[in-house]
Order: structure tokens, then sequence, then C-alpha cells
């Protein structure tokens, strides 16, 4: 169980600190880590902003998932909620 919750760590550790997957400007590219896997969020323009402002609160994603999504949405310049 250990091991497993290091490399969960670990790998929070490089989502928030590791560039993001976005090639295209003005887009949005999160990986969620959840407990049965992963969900890739792409998302552009009014969608991408819409996300990046909603994250966070309690109508969008919260918790450890709106905090990663914050981190990638402010590295791509995209203001935060």
């Amino acid at each position: 169980m250990l091991v497993g919750l290091a490399i969960f760590a670990v790998a929070i550790i490089i989502a928030l600190t590791g560039p993001s997957q976005s090639t295209t400007p003005g887009c949005v590219d999160v990986s969620i880590l959840g407990a049965t896997g992963a969900a890739a969020l792409h998302q552009c323009g009014a969608d991408a902003r819409s996300l990046c402002l909603s994250a966070g609160k309690p109508n969008g994603y919260f918790g450890e998932t709106g905090r990663e999504i914050q981190a990638v949405c402010r590295k791509d310049g995209f203001p935060v909620g």
C-alpha cells in the first residue's frame, strides 16, 4: 500500500510540475488521476476559459483535481477561479 501511495504522489508531482501536454495555443490538456484510472480533459478557447474559471468551485472540479486543473491553467496562461 505504501508503494502505491508513493507512486500516486510521484504522478501528482509530475503532473503539477511538468509541462502541459497542450500543443495548441489557447487550449488546456489535463490528465486527471483517479482510483480506477485516468481521464484526459482537452478544452480550447471559451471552453478552456470556463474550465479554468470553474476549477476549485463547487460547480466545477474541486479538491486535488481542481488544484491540478488550476496549476495547468496557470501554466497555459488562463485565469483561474
